[in-house]
């Protein structure tokens, strides 16, 4: 059986073309259960058993963070009044009130560090 070159090179193109279509059916396929599935492929009773679970941890983690944020803002927004009072008034020292200000800030961080901490004893 003879067979001339222009054969084999329609061949292996048509093969070719048809190992690509399925390569990239195959990707398509795998990509729609990877990327769409918001359970990550697992069951959907231990998803919410685990969901029901976590719920009220998250819910205290995210009281804490909260007030831990309301505690800093109001913090920062005292030392901003503070330094703004010292600044328009006459005796104002720059080096005295930095060092005071960096002193109460890391007893402020300190006392923050030591909250996160207790709770975190607490939940264990």
């Amino acid at each position: 059986m003879r067979s001339e070159m222009s054969t084999v090179r329609r061949m292996f193109s048509t093969l070719v073309v048809l190992l690509v279509l399925v390569a990239f059916a195959g990707v398509s396929a795998s990509a729609q259960t990877w990327r769409y599935r918001h359970d990550n492929g697992r069951h959907r009773g231990w998803a919410t058993a685990r969901y029901e679970r976590n719920r009220e941890a998250r819910y205290r983690r995210a009281a804490l963070r909260r007030d831990l944020r309301g505690d800093r803002v109001a913090f920062r927004r005292e030392e901003r009044s503070e330094r703004r009072y010292a600044r328009n008034s006459g005796d104002f020292d720059r080096r005295i009130f930095n060092a005071r200000a960096r002193q109460e800030r890391a007893q402020f961080r300190a006392n923050q560090r030591a909250e996160r901490r207790q709770y975190r004893r607490d939940q264990r």
